[in-house]
């Protein structure tokens, strides 16, 4: 059986500094299925990255 339901989730990171753009763009990714990471500071998005790999990473360009 190879549908979306029994598949491993996907990940994603948000990086965001603005939290209520980050928390609905995790709820849109939550509904395909994602588990989400948020990070809400370049650094602190470096610092996960670090230790972590991910399938999705959104990115803020102007924070």
């Amino acid at each position: 059986m190879n549908n979306i339901a029994s598949q491993k989730p996907l990940s994603a990171l948000v990086v965001d500094n603005d939290k209520l753009s980050a928390r609905v763009l995790s709820s849109i990714l939550s509904q395909k299925n994602y588990e989400i990471t948020f990070a809400y500071g370049g650094l602190e998005a470096l610092r996960i990255l670090a230790d972590t790999t991910f399938d999705l990473v959104f990115l803020d360009l102007i924070m």
